[in-house]
C-alpha cells in the first residue's frame, strides 16, 4: 500500500502494472490524493485497475461511465457499503479480464470464427475475427448484419448446409465439410463446426461457428484418391478402379435383361517397342492409343488401362455379341493404322480377349479371367485379332495347367522315350543320320506327341531340364547304334530358344559329351529361325563354341518362320532343313518349287548340306534329287521309330525301288524323247498313243493334271500335249503351271474347245508352243509332235552352247 504519491509517481506506478486499487479522496489540499489527478486517459489506459474516489458525490463528465472508476460519499463508519462498492468494481474489471482474454484468443485463432445471433431475425453476423477475413476475403464490416449463407454463393445444395440446418434446429452442435466461396469467387473446403452459446437459464443466445480452411487437405486426399483410382499416364480408371466398376455392372446387369461384356486388347510386341524405342516414345504410344480409341466408345462404354500395354472396355447394356465384336473390330482395325514415333513409321498390331456375362459368369473376378484367358488365346493364335472365351478354352486351359502338374512327374517317373526318324542320303541311298523326336507315355491319355504338350513344358519352365534328358539320352543311344551296326551316324537334337535365355546350352553339351564318349562330330544340334532373332552377343558367343567343340549346326523349318538371309552368313551352321510345309506341295505348287529350288541353290553358294524334310512319296523325292537335294527325311525314307526297332531298320523295298527309280532316270537309263499326254477321255489316250508311238517316244499317259504334275517331277519331258477342256483345270491353266515347274518343256493345247481369249493369252505368255484342234489329221499332228522335239533341242542346244 502506497500513500500520498505525486501525479508522476502514480502514473509510473500504474505504468509498472501490478496495481489493482486505487482510492482518491479530498484531503485536506494534497494534490496526490485529489480526483483531480485522474483523467480520461489514464483510466483507459489502465482498464485494469480499480479506481474509488471517496467523498465525492459524482464523477467528473469527463470520466462518467468508465467501468473501472467509481465514486462513493464520505461512507462514515458504514464499512458495509465500502466493502459493496469495492467488490462491484472488482467484479467488473474481473469481467472486463475475461472479455478482453476472449476476444484475443479469438483474434489469435488461426481458424475462422464467426459468431451469429440467434435472438435476432435470419441469424445475423455479430463478430468475426482476423482470421475469418484473412479465409474469406470478406472485411468484418462487409458481413456484419448478414446471414452466413453468403459464403455458399449458389452453390446451395450440399450435405453439409443441410446438417448445419438440422443441427441448429435441434440445437446441438454440428461437424461437417462445406464449399464455401471467397469474395473473389474462388472455392475452398471448410470443415465447419458450429456450437450454440447459452444463457445461464439455458436459453440459446448465440451460435458460434469455427471455419478451417481443409482445401489443401482435400486436395491432396482428392490426388492421393485419383493416384490409387487412375493411371497417371493416360487419366484412365486403373485396375482397383475398374475392377469395382465391373462388379457394379454385373450386379446391375442381373437385375435387368441385358449383358456386360469385358474386352482386354494389348500391343502386340509391346516389350520390343519399349526396349528399342525407349520407355518415354512408348508412353507417347499407350497415350496415343486412347486417343484412337476413345472416339470408338459408345456413351456408356468405359475405358481403362489396367497394367504397362493392356487395356479394358467395359460395355454395359449389350443387347448381343455383334454389339461387341463391332467395336472390338474397330479397335483392331484403328490400331493397325501406322503411328508416328520418334519421326518414324511404327505399324503395331493388338490383340484382344472377349468375356461377357451370357456365359453365366459369377461376379468381376470371374468375367476378368474369362477375357484373359480369351486375350492369351489371341496371342497364342499369332496375335492381330481378337478371340470370344468359350467353355471349350477354359476345358484347354485346364487341361494345360494339369498338364504341367503331369510333366513334372514325367522325368522322374522315366514317363518319357525318344523315337528316331532315319536321315538318308540321295546319293548313296543310305541312312547316314538320325533326328531324335520326344514322345510321352501319358499315363490317362497314352502315347503323345510333341505337338500335345511341348508348348506345356515350355511354359512350365522345363524345357532346360527336358532337353537335357534329350541331349544325353540321344547320344547314349546313338553310341550303342554306331556299336552294333559299325556306321558312322549323327543324331540330331531340337534345341528351344528358351534354352539359350534360360540355361546354358554349351556347358550342358559339354557335360552331355564328355560323360557319353560320343565323338562331337556326331551330335547336331537343330535351332529354329527364331533363335536368330535377336541374334544378341551371347547367342552368337554359344554357338561359336558349340561350333568349336565340332558339334554340328541345323536350321530347322528353314522358311516357315522369320527368314532373314542376313543371319545366314553369320550362323556357323553346317546344314538347313527346308520345312515340310514346301515338300508337300512341290511337284504341284509353282511358289513351293520356286522357293524349294532358291533355298538349295543358296544353300549350296554357302557350302551348306540341305535336308528336304516331309518327303512322303517318289515324286517329291525325284524333284529334290534333280535339284541336287543331299538328304531327304520323311515317311518315304522312314517314320519316327522306338530305339529298339531302329536298331534293326533297313530302307524297305518300296523306298529303295523310289531311290533306284529316280537314280536309274538321272543316270540316263531313259529314252531320249519323252512325251507326256494328258486328256481326261482314255479313248482319246490310247488313239494317241497308238498313233504316235510309231514315231519312237516314250509316251506317257495321264487322266489328270495332278497326276501329270507326278510324272513332270519323276521324268524329264521333253513334250508335253494336253486337252483344253478337262474337269480338274484347263489344259491351258494346267501348261501354264507347267510352264512355271519346268521352263524347258515344249506345251502343246489339243482340243476340240476353243476358248479365243484364254488360248491367245496363254500363247502370248509363252505357256503354250502351239494350238491344235480336234478331230486331228493324223499325219499333220505327227508332224507337229517332230517339230516340237525338233524345237526343244535347238533351244538345249543353243542354252548349253
Amino acid at each position: 500500500m502506497t500513500s500520498a504519491l505525486s501525479r508522476e509517481s502514480l502514473i509510473g506506478l500504474l505504468d509498472d502494472g501490478g496495481v489493482d486499487l486505487v482510492v482518491l479522496g479530498e484531503n485536506g489540499g494534497d494534490p496526490a490524493g485529489s480526483p483531480s489527478i485522474l483523467t480520461d486517459q489514464v483510466v483507459a489506459e489502465h482498464q485494469a485497475t480499480a479506481f474509488l474516489v471517496i467523498g465525492a458525490s459524482e464523477l467528473p463528465e469527463r470520466l462518467d461511465g468508465r467501468f473501472n472508476l467509481r465514486c462513493l460519499p464520505e461512507p462514515g463508519s458504514d464499512d458495509e457499503l465500502l466493502v459493496r462498492v469495492l467488490a462491484q468494481l472488482l467484479n467488473e474489471i474481473r469481467l472486463w479480464q475475461h472479455s478482453t482474454l476472449f476476444k484475443a484468443c479469438v483474434e489469435a485463432s488461426a481458424n475462422g470464427i464467426v459468431i451469429v445471433d440467434a435472438r435476432a431475425d435470419d441469424m445475423p453476423i455479430v463478430h468475426v475475427n482476423q482470421a475469418f477475413s484473412r479465409i474469406t476475403g470478406y472485411e468484418p464490416e462487409e458481413v456484419h448484419g448478414c446471414n452466413c449463407r453468403f459464403l455458399q454463393g449458389s452453390d446451395r445444395k450440399q450435405p453439409g448446409v443441410d446438417q448445419v440446418r438440422m443441427a441448429i434446429r435441434a440445437g446441438k452442435p454440428a461437424l461437417v465439410q462445406m464449399r464455401n466461396y471467397r469474395r473473389d469467387g474462388s472455392r475452398f473446403s471448410n470443415e465447419l463446426q458450429v456450437s450454440p452459446v447459452r444463457e445461464n437459464g439455458g436459453q440459446i443466445t448465440h451460435y458460434i461457428g469455427v471455419i478451417n480452411d481443409v482445401s489443401a487437405r482435400m486436395d491432396a486426399e482428392s490426388a492421393l484418391a485419383y493416384r490409387t483410382s487412375y493411371d497417371g499416364l493416360t487419366g484412365l480408371p486403373n485396375f482397383e478402379q475398374f475392377r469395382s466398376r465391373v462388379g457394379q455392372a454385373c450386379e446391375e446387369s442381373g437385375h435387368h435383361r441385358h449383358a456386360v461384356a469385358l474386352t482386354l486388347f494389348n500391343i502386340d510386341n509391346f516389350k520390343a517397342i519399349n526396349a528399342t524405342f525407349g520407355a518415354g516414345a512408348a508412353d507417347q504410344l499407350l497415350k496415343a492409343v486412347v486417343d484412337r480409341v476413345t472416339p470408338l466408345l459408345g456413351r456408356s462404354d468405359l475405358l481403362a488401362r489396367l497394367s504397362a500395354d493392356e487395356f479394358a472396355i467395359l460395355q454395359t447394356d449389350v443387347l448381343g455379341s455383334h454389339d461387341v465384336s463391332s467395336l472390338v473390330d474397330s479397335v483392331v482395325s484403328v490400331l493397325a493404322i501406322p503411328f508416328r514415333l520418334e519421326g518414324q513409321e511404327l505399324f503395331v498390331t493388338a490383340s484382344a480377349g472377349i468375356a461377357w456375362t451370357g456365359e453365366n459368369v459369377e461376379g468381376a473376378d470371374e468375367l476378368m479371367s474369362h477375357a484373359s484367358l480369351a486375350l492369351r488365346n489371341s496371342k497364342q493364335c499369332g496375335g492381330g485379332g481378337y478371340r470370344w472365351y468359350s467353355i471349350l478354352l477354359a476345358e484347354e486351359v485346364e487341361w494345360t495347367l494339369k498338364l504341367h502338374n503331369q510333366l513334372q512327374h514325367a522325368l522322374s517317373e522315366q514317363q518319357f522315350e525318344l523315337y528316331y526318324q532315319p536321315v538318308v542320303e540321295v546319293r548313296s541311298q543310305e541312312i547316314v543320320g538320325i533326328e531324335a523326336l520326344l514322345r510321352w507315355h501319358h499315363p490317362e491319355q497314352g502315347m503323345l506327341s510333341p505337338a500335345d504338350f511341348l508348348q506345356a513344358i515350355e511354359t512350365g519352365g522345363l524345357m532346360v531340364e527336358v532337353t537335357d534328358w534329350v541331349l544325353r539320352q540321344a547320344c547314349t543311344d546313338l553310341n550303342r547304334l554306331m556299336e552294333e551296326t559299325g556306321r558312322i551316324l549323327w543324331v540330331s537334337v531340337n534345341i528351344s530358344p528358351n534354352h539359350f535365355v534360360r540355361g546354358d546350352v554349351v556347358s550342358s553339351v559339354k557335360s552331355v559329351l564328355e560323360s557319353t564318349g560320343l565323338e562331337p562330330a556326331c551330335l547336331n544340334l537343330e535351332l529354329v529361325e527364331s533363335t536368330f532373332l535377336s541374334f544378341d552377343e551371347p547367342v552368337r558367343r554359344a554357338l561359336d563354341e558349340i561350333r568349336t567343340l565340332g558339334v554340328g549346326l541345323m536350321i530347322d523349318d528353314f522358311g516357315a518362320g522369320f527368314s532373314s538371309l542376313n543371319y545366314l552368313k553369320k550362323v556357323p551352321a553346317s546344314r538347313i532343313k527346308i520345312d515340310r510345309s514346301f515338300i508337300r506341295d512341290v511337284v504341284s505348287d509353282s511358289a513351293d518349287a520356286a522357293i524349294t529350288r532358291g533355298v538349295i541353290a543358296l544353300a549350296h553358294k554357302l557350302n551348306l548340306q540341305v535336308v528336304g524334310e516331309g518327303v512322303e512319296d517318289r515324286y517329291q523325292l525325284a524333284f529334290l534329287l534333280r535339284n541336287h537335294c543331299d538328304l531327304v527325311q520323311g515317311f518315304l525314307p522312314g517314320p519316327p521309330m522306338p530305339f529298339e526297332q531302329l536298331r534293326t531298320h533297313e530302307l524297305s523295298a518300296e523306298t529303295r525301288a523310289a531311290f533306284a527309280e529316280v537314280h536309274g532316270r538321272e543316270s540316263g537309263n531313259q529314252a531320249s524323247r519323252r512325251l507326256l499326254i494328258l486328256d481326261d477321255e482314255p479313248n482319246i489316250l490310247k488313239s494317241l498313243k497308238r498313233l504316235l508311238r510309231r514315231d519312237g517316244y516314250e509316251i506317257h499317259t495321264v487322266t489328270s493334271a495332278q497326276e501329270a504334275l507326278n510324272l513332270l517331277a519323276l521324268y524329264e519331258f521333253q513334250v508335253v500335249l494336253s486337252d483344253q477342256r478337262m474337269p480338274e483345270m484347263t489344259g491351258t491353266d494346267f501348261l501354264s503351271r507347267v510352264k512355271e515347274l519346268y521352263p524347258d518343256t515344249i506345251r502343246i493345247v489339243l482340243s476340240g474347245y476353243t476358248d479365243l481369249d484364254s488360248v491367245t493369252d496363254a500363247v502370248n505368255r509363252g505357256a503354250i508352243y502351239k494350238f491344235l484342234t480336234k478331230p486331228w489329221d493324223d499325219e499333220q499332228l505327227r508332224s507337229q509332235i517332230r517339230q516340237a522335239f525338233l524345237h526343244h533341242a535347238a533351244v538345249l542346244e543353243d542354252t548349253e552352247s
